[in-house]
């Protein structure tokens, strides 16, 4: 259940992805009554890390999004030129 102040802002309160030191399915139970958007900080680097969710976790993410009314905006972390022909 989304928290009843937020209700009263003309903005949804957010914050990023990482605030508790563990994956994102957990970070988004644990903000879940606390914001109304959560920035997912995404990367996937060649040849390094990446924390692209699985379709469990994104399974996992819907249903916390619609249980709990948190909604998700997608950060990508590497460079992307949108004025550029170039697709997403």
């Amino acid at each position: 259940m989304t928290n009843p102040t937020h209700s009263a802002l003309p903005f949804r309160l957010g914050t990023t992805s990482y605030i508790i030191e563990a994956d994102l399915v957990t970070n988004a139970a644990f903000l879940a009554d606390k914001v109304r958007d959560m920035q997912l900080v995404l990367f996937d680097l060649p040849n390094g890390p990446s924390n692209l969710p699985s379709p469990a976790d994104v399974d996992a993410l819907n249903r916390i999004a619609q249980t709990s009314g948190l909604r998700y905006t997608v950060h990508l972390i590497d460079d992307l030129r949108l004025s550029d022909q170039g697709t997403l």
